[in-house]
């Protein structure tokens, strides 16, 4: 059997001599943790906040990350205990907050723009080859938030679970990425006595099957010339008299960004009305001219004398023009005749509302943002269109399978696996409800606990979930 082992810096060391140590193995924000008693530490096997911890089962690695507090204590002259309480590098994504507009249209390209945005100005890189995710996104607008905090969001959006691995490279990867499978891929409660201290929990708490997304704003795909085709083709001009300072837009311009005002051909400095300028003045400095995006005006700090053409070209804000619908329709027929019964009358509709403040995107060929809405209706579905199964067991790492080839395999957050039982009531309902056929139920690995039994024997806690979300 694999003993257990340590290494300190990269290397194995003498300081292992432990009595005690547990693994939180976790995706998504929280990480994966360690804790550890070393009862025996003696100089110069000294372990300081900072170190690079890794432990590892024979060969496999089960947590790589680093010491953030130790606590020691001298027992005698000469050997302290130490307890050391580690982390692994998910810490780094929050070192420094991100602040920026990620215009990317797809959810894998996003994570590695707030990556490069975020945890890249740091001296330990967090690399992102495991990102693989292509369902269309609409783009963000980030203000002061943690990098762990986006992509959770992200994922619950897009339907995805993260984490950073071993080697330090973030993973990010759709839910129908069945490719990281846990040891058992399809586990029979039934007929089953590899697992122990089984618990299901099942739950309608929560559910949403009809998904009504409200009005939202976006930038338009094309230029505008305001005031109109009034001096040229394609463009559009409004004439100064030497007296009138505010003129009114055909939109209300999206940003500043791509907009341009010209006074004779002369170009204007914008600024913003209500952070720039002093509402309602004028006679000033005639190279400033300020926009109001509530009211769609644009304000000269002088007025253009008259005859002056004034050009103003702009994308422009616009809106959905109503809300849209989207339906798990074999979710709404379950639930309607789960419901009507007892007297009980139900359409099975669980609905649930979403805004986007403000979506800046750009409206071009194959980027539509309705793409976008449905990815998201999808995954919010595929979490809680259904009953939320939960549930935890135990196994001991001799009882876990091995391999193809014959190595050891580790439960770790994040994988996938199909779980079933009669008696349990476990199956796929969608599946069922669309052809009659009970197949085994689909479900991810959402934290595991791991402890020794003795040095060479490990005992998983596994849970799972069919939402795969971190606990």
């Amino acid at each position: 059997m694999p003993y257990i082992t340590c290494k300190k810096g990269g290397t194995t060391t003498s300081l292992w001599n432990v009595e005690e140590w547990s693994i939180v193995d976790s995706f998504g924000p929280s990480g994966d943790k360690a804790n550890i008693l070393f009862p025996t530490l003696l100089y110069p096997d000294n372990v300081v906040e900072g170190d690079d911890i890794e432990i590892l089962f024979g060969t496999f690695t089960i947590f790589h990350g680093y010491a953030i507090e130790v606590v020691k204590q001298r027992s005698d002259s000469q050997a302290f205990e130490a307890r050391v309480a580690c982390e692994d590098y998910t810490r780094f994504l929050d070192a420094k907050l991100i602040n920026d507009v990620f215009l990317d249209t797809t959810a894998g390209a996003m994570v590695a723009s707030a990556l490069l945005a975020g945890t890249n100005r740091n001296a330990v890189v967090i690399t992102s080859a495991g990102v693989s995710h292509s369902a269309p996104v609409l783009p963000k607008s980030v203000d002061l938030q943690a990098v762990s905090e986006f992509l959770q969001s992200l994922a619950d959006e897009v339907g995805a679970v993260w984490y950073v691995d071993f080697n330090r490279d973030l993973v990010f990867k759709p839910l129908w990425d069945t490719s990281f499978k846990a040891p058992i891929t399809d586990l029979n409660l039934d007929s089953s006595f590899l697992v122990g201290d089984v618990v299901i929990n099942r739950s309608v708490a929560n559910i949403v099957n009809t998904l009504l997304v409200r009005e939202f704003a976006f930038k338009g795909q094309n230029l505008v010339y305001d005031p109109g085709d009034t001096t040229r083709a394609g463009r559009g001009a409004f004439v100064g008299d030497g007296s009138t300072c505010t003129f009114r837009l055909a939109y209300s311009p999206y940003s500043l960004n791509e907009m341009s005002v010209t006074v004779g051909g002369a170009a204007k400095t914008i600024r913003t009305e209500s952070l720039d300028g002093i509402p309602g003045s004028a006679g000033g400095d005639a190279s400033l001219v300020f926009v109001d995006f509530e009211n769609a005006t644009i304000r000269f700090d002088d007025a253009p004398v008259a005859s002056a053409q004034i050009e103003v070209t702009y994308r422009p804000r616009l809106k959905q023009p109503f809300t849209s619908v989207f339906h798990d329709i074999w979710s709404i027929m379950y639930f309607k005749n789960l419901e009507n019964r007892a007297g009980r009358v139900s359409d099975g509709i669980y609905e649930k509302s979403m805004s986007f403040q403000e979506a800046e995107y750009l409206m071009t060929t194959g980027n539509d943002p309705f793409l976008a809405l449905q990815a998201i209706a999808e995954a919010k579905f595929q979490r809680y269109a259904w009953p939320l199964v939960t549930g935890t067991f135990r196994i001991r790492s001799s009882d876990t399978p091995l391999d193809p080839s014959g190595n050891v395999q580790i439960w770790r957050a994040g994988q996938y696996f199909r779980i079933s039982g009669t008696q349990w009531n476990l199956y796929d309902l969608k599946t069922w409800m669309k052809s009659g056929v009970k197949l085994s139920l689909p479900v991810w690995v959402t934290q595991v606990n791991i402890s020794p039994e003795t040095p060479t024997e490990l005992l998983y806690e596994v849970h799972f979930s069919t939402a795969a979300r971190p606990e």
